[in-house]
């Protein structure tokens, strides 16, 4: 608040905080972790800022990827110095570079990891395959995983 008399008057008025040009980006995903299978999603927040970390809204913000198969929907300015889109992982596991950069002045831009985890298959078969009532059967179950570099992991209860 600023006070200010004059002449016999006063009068009160609270600064402005308007935000400066963006300078700062940082970028973040929800979740962080997906599996490749060229249909799961994760957000991607991209937080502006100008050099004092005023929250800078209005600017133009684009999304990519080191992995050409993801995919991103619309972004969507919230008003609030945040912007956000929807990405579409792809069928190729490993850590892929999501990168936001906002489109004015000095161009800054910020980076984050999506890890795409590996897809796998889990059949059953049972030994007799066409078992009588009250006779022993074998659960067989095999996890097959979608990369012969990233084993399968994980537990399988019956």
């Amino acid at each position: 608040m600023v006070l200010c008399t004059a002449l016999g008057w006063s009068f009160q008025a609270a600064p402005s905080l308007a935000a400066g040009p963006a300078a700062n980006l940082t970028v973040s995903l929800n979740p962080s972790a997906i599996v490749a299978n060229g249909t799961s999603t994760s957000t991607a927040t991209a937080t502006v800022t100008d050099f004092t970390s005023v929250p800078v809204p209005g600017d133009t913000v684009m999304f990519s990827a080191s992995d050409a198969g993801i995919h991103f929907g619309p972004v969507t300015d919230h008003g609030d110095g945040t912007y956000s889109t929807t990405l579409t992982g792809s069928t190729t596991a490993g850590s892929p570079t999501i990168t936001a950069t906002d489109a004015s002045g000095l161009q800054p831009s910020g980076q984050a990891i999506l890890m795409q985890t590996p897809t796998s298959t889990t059949s059953l078969l049972t030994v007799p395959s066409a078992p009588v009532t009250n006779q022993g059967v074998t659960l067989i179950a095999t996890v097959t995983s979608s990369t012969s570099t990233s084993p399968p992991s994980g537990t399988v209860t019956f």
